[in-house]
């Protein structure tokens, strides 16, 4: 029996329980170690069968070292410090566990489909480890922009054009560190089977790091796929992927890798390896006739992809839409700007809002019928400009407030689409902690 669960904290007074919970967490193959002097306060859940007593700390923030240490988010912390489970196994055994004394055990499972994949993950994921992954994803990307294709498609960076529309296609929003649910995502597609088709699509929307606990494990599992699966997985630039060009205050990359690597390999790695592969990443993808897929959204200038893509002079555009790029990494869609204009300043500070009428010279320009794009949270998607813009989200773990989603659709479906609205049955919500167990 396997037990699907994000990184737990359990609470215990005596070092002979450490047994009992030794024996719960070889169950459940969960992996255990230990730390200290944690002071809380006692509520409780349930779920299916299982009855969970939990404790909150006694601040709202928890200790700096220990989060610090473990990789803890107050999300995780506030909603899973568990004290005691019991369970009705299927032998008719009887698990109880008591815990009533200040030390924690910090469980961490990596879903069970991920062993053979994303065993690094389940411990301290070392730095040649990382750096090898990533490396190989930017040969892949580098040979992609080579020889200009890839399976099924051209990688004109930043243009990736795809020359059929998959025969199944997966579109991921925003990850922002959040590691738990890409692999949850990863188990519901079937990844593995599915990414073994170079006919079916992975698309990532960017914004893998930042915010979340895990951006050190999102950025190797997102490598891993496109070294793994070339063909199948396609990886755009977010804005957070460009923070060299545009720099703002909430990257926390650097900082993540210095705490675990030191600061000096941290800094080695973030430089030589991870800004490099943010520059490789792709602004646009073209799926024939159907998407048009950015990050933010669409430069409010009179520059387009001319159509067919195939017969542009190949730098000229390329540099065109470089220059665009903190509109594309940067726009938000909006349904109403003053005074009837196009466009109007973005409150983030970089980019614009752009209008309906930005939309409508886009698709027309390529073909398309609809745009989908993240970089705005909601409650897992948005619907914009009369139908013609689809907004993802995929991160739970920063934004409470919020939900996450992601869009699994057929080819046959696909065809049959021509409004947001009728997208709307094949987007699939990703679950909040605790509803991941």
């Amino acid at each position: 029996m396997a037990l699907r669960v994000s990184p737990f904290l359990y609470f215990f007074q005596h070092t002979a329980i450490q047994k009992k919970i030794q024996i719960f967490a070889n169950l459940f193959r969960i992996q255990i170690t230990f730390i200290h002097d944690v002071r809380f306060s006692c509520t409780s859940f349930t779920h299916g069968k299982y009855k969970f007593n939990y404790l909150k700390p006694a601040s709202v923030t928890p200790p700096c070292y220990v989060k610090r240490q473990y990789d803890l988010n107050d999300y995780e912390w506030l909603l899973i410090n568990i004290l005691s489970i019991q369970s009705s196994l299927q032998t008719s055994k009887h698990l109880d566990i008591t815990i009533t004394k200040y030390t924690a055990v910090t469980l961490m499972s990596i879903p069970s489909f991920s062993n053979k994949y994303f065993e690094e993950l389940s411990g301290n994921l070392q730095p040649q480890v990382l750096v090898d992954v990533i490396e190989n994803a930017r040969a892949a990307l580098k040979d992609e922009r080579r020889t200009d294709k890839m399976m099924n498609g051209r990688n004109n960076v930043p243009v990736v054009e795809l020359e059929h529309i998959p025969e199944k296609l997966i579109l991921v929003g925003d990850i922002h560190g959040d590691l738990q649910s890409l692999l949850w995502t990863l188990k519901e597609i079937n990844f593995e089977r599915l990414l073994g088709n170079p006919h079916n699509k992975l698309i990532f929307l960017g914004d893998y790091v930042d915010r979340g606990s895990n951006s050190i494990g999102v950025l190797y599992v997102v490598c891993f796929l496109k070294q793994k699966f070339p063909d199948s997985v396609v990886l755009m630039r977010g804005n957070h992927e460009a923070p060299m060009e545009f720099p703002f205050s909430s990257h926390d990359l650097p900082l993540e890798l210095g705490q675990r690597y030191g600061r000096q390999l941290g800094k080695s790695i973030y430089v030589n390896n991870i800004l490099p592969l943010f520059q490789s990443l792709n602004l646009i993808i073209l799926i024939p006739k159907q998407l048009l897929i950015v990050h933010g959204g669409l430069p409010t200038a009179e520059v387009f992809i001319p159509k067919p893509l195939k017969d542009r002079s190949g730098s000229g555009a390329r540099n065109l839409l470089i220059s665009s790029m903190e509109e594309i990494l940067w726009n938000d869609p909006i349904e109403y700007i003053t005074k009837g204009l196009d466009w109007e300043y973005s409150r983030r500070g970089y980019g614009k809002h752009f209008g309906m009428t930005v939309t409508r010279k886009w698709l027309k320009a390529t073909g398309s019928k609809l745009v989908i794009r993240g970089h705005e949270p909601c409650q897992g998607f948005k619907v914009n400009h009369k139908g013609t813009i689809l907004t993802l989200f995929s991160c739970n773990e920063s934004y409470p407030g919020f939900q996450a989603a992601y869009l699994k659709i057929t080819r046959e479906e696909l065809q049959n689409v021509n409004h947001v609205g009728q997208l709307v049955p094949y987007i699939n919500k990703i679950p909040k902690l605790p509803e991941l167990l």
